[in-house]
């Protein structure tokens, strides 16, 4: 089968896009932000300025602004989707460019929607909102990671529940992310001993709330003054205001400010770790709290409906106010002092992330998907049928 995606640099890309390689279909990508992915061949839709006569610019509409631009990548995308011409195109995420993909008139046409494109809309400009409802009208199926985007996308953007798939395509691979106990060298390079350990993997930026744990931190080193708080970030720009409120609270020793690091070193920091924090609003259910159920990690979560869908307080984690500082500490606290309750919401979780969250399991049901639309639409920039 000939696949074509619509998504911007990010491993949750990458590891898609390799596991249908590896299953022998053959893969296309377009993207603005071009990434080699070995066996898929990789279409560039970046703006460049052309230094090009301006006549002829202006005889051409090649024209270096950026409305311009815009107006050129709807026709390009679409000459060069008719061109893959592939049984499937589909959009992984609704950011800039990948809705040009609901414009290229392909059949059958998939959407999977993250956070920010339906979960977060109310903060986006009317005129995206606009956007993501045309293109999610407009698909054949709308996949979903949990039951408030689902519930988002029917009742919000009014896509027939029947087109609506709850799949997890971004889940873990428990063959690497799994229980494997704290990296000796890790909590060495660290200068973490012996301590119990609480990582953030969220990145630096408003809403993800990284600041509320750091201002956590001088309550659980009250009750547990052995704790350190190692913190990853993909990203984000309040990378020196989280480092001047450590110093402000005095905390810089028991902070260990590491940044990004590479998807396949993950597995070490979450085993080395006995609590996870994840508290961002709005949030959906993330693929780093996932992966550090199933390292075997306890979370503590932040009281947002996609997310507590899957962290139940008391069960399998503790459920705070996600900007509630004090609350926070004391769940932290009490995952650390209570090694049993800890141990229970880690057995759970692991059972949960086979059952709702295993990556190959996700993907198979989506190339199912796949198969099922490519037989009830009209071929390729066929109609639907129904």
């Amino acid at each position: 089968m000939r696949v074509c995606f619509m998504a911007f640099r990010s491993i949750h890309t990458q590891r898609c896009l390799d596991w249908f390689v590896r299953k022998g279909h053959e893969v296309h990508l377009i993207t603005h932000q071009p990434q080699q992915i070995d066996g898929a061949r990789v279409h560039d839709i970046s703006f460049r300025t052309s230094a090009a006569l301006r006549w002829k610019r202006y005889l051409s509409l090649d024209l270096n602004h950026n409305l311009a631009r815009r107006l050129r990548l709807v026709f390009q995308v679409r000459n060069l989707v008719r061109e893959i011409n592939p049984d499937v195109l589909h959009l992984h995420t609704l950011y800039f460019p990948c809705y040009y993909g609901a414009f290229a008139a392909a059949r059958p046409l998939v959407i999977s929607p993250w956070n920010g494109d339906v979960i977060w809309t109310p903060k986006r400009p009317w005129y995206h909102r606009a956007i993501v409802g045309y293109a999610l009208r407009r698909a054949d199926a709308v996949t979903a990671d949990n039951q408030t985007m689902r519930d988002t996308c029917h009742q919000r953007y009014r896509v027939p529940e029947e087109r609506i798939h709850e799949i997890r395509w971004f889940g873990v691979d428990t063959k690497h992310f799994y229980p494997r106990g704290k990296d000796a060298s890790l909590m060495k390079r660290l200068r973490l001993e012996s301590s119990p350990v609480v990582l953030s993997t969220r990145a630096l930026s408003p809403g993800y709330n990284v600041d509320a744990l750091v201002r956590a931190m001088p309550l659980v080193l009250e009750e547990a003054p052995e704790a350190k708080f190692v913190f990853l970030w993909p990203g984000g720009e309040l990378v020196e205001v989280i480092a001047d409120l450590i110093r402000q609270l005095g905390v810089e020793s028991a902070a260990r400010l590491v940044g990004r690091v590479d998807h396949s070193e993950l597995p070490s920091y979450y085993g080395s770790a006995d609590v996870t924090v994840s508290i961002a609003s709005p949030d959906s259910i993330s693929a780093s709290l996932f992966e550090g159920m199933a390292c075997g990690t306890a979370p503590v979560v932040g009281d947002e409906p996609a997310v507590t869908e899957f962290v139940k307080d008391g069960w399998n984690g503790w459920v705070v106010p996600p900007r509630d500082h004090v609350a926070l500490a004391q769940a932290i606290v009490k995952l650390i002092k209570d090694g049993e309750t800890r141990q229970t919401f880690v057995e759970r979780n692991l059972a949960l992330v086979k059952d709702k969250a295993d990556f190959d399991g996700e993907m198979g049901k989506i190339e199912a998907l796949y198969y099922a639309l490519r037989g009830k639409t009209g071929g390729r920039f066929g109609v639907r049928k129904d």
